[in-house]
């Protein structure tokens, strides 16, 4: 069972075919050819932070070539802050489609959402779509939102992180 994330991994892509490296051969069939692939710390490194996970980081959440484990500490550009029954609607920009997803956690930079419906289902291009926030219940949220349309940036199964983008003309 392969990752489903592999073909976009810059580490797969470097590390996939290099037979003299045992140790990022081994990597590479466990996690991102074998079953370890839910727990790789690039992934998680995704969800966690945001953003991709640095060229070096190996799927164990070591640096490439050293024993030491990537610094966590001051990595994210927003605080973040946890919600707790924050629903919102959601519209598809372009098109006519709406539907419903939980707010997991807020930032100046972004959202995380819990999807009610399966993305495929959506049609859901996380590279091209755009999403418009249509309303979301107020007393969840610490702070206004800074701008109503988001572009989804990484998915983990039903959840989504989005960051904000602006109101395209």
């Amino acid at each position: 069972m392969s990752c489903e994330h592999s073909n976009d991994c810059s580490y797969y892509r470097t590390y996939r075919y290099r037979s003299s490296d045992r140790q990022s051969r081994l990597l590479v069939e466990s996690y991102c050819e074998g079953t370890l692939h839910t727990l790789c710390r690039r992934l998680k490194s995704n969800t966690d932070f945001c953003r991709e996970a640095p060229e070096d980081l190996a799927p164990n959440g070591y640096r490439v070539g050293t024993h030491k484990k990537m610094k966590t500490d001051s990595t994210r550009k927003f605080e973040r802050y946890k919600i707790k029954n924050g629903a919102c609607m959601l519209q598809m920009l372009g098109t006519k489609k709406t539907f419903s997803a939980w707010i997991v956690d807020i930032s100046e930079g972004g959202l995380r959402l819990e999807l009610n419906v399966q993305p495929k289902e959506l049609d859901l291009c996380s590279e091209k779509s755009l999403l418009k926030i249509l309303g979301y219940s107020v007393g969840a949220i610490p702070f206004p939102l800074p701008k109503e349309v988001v572009k989804p940036v990484w998915q983990n199964d039903l959840v989504m992180g989005c960051s904000f983008v602006s109101t395209p003309v």
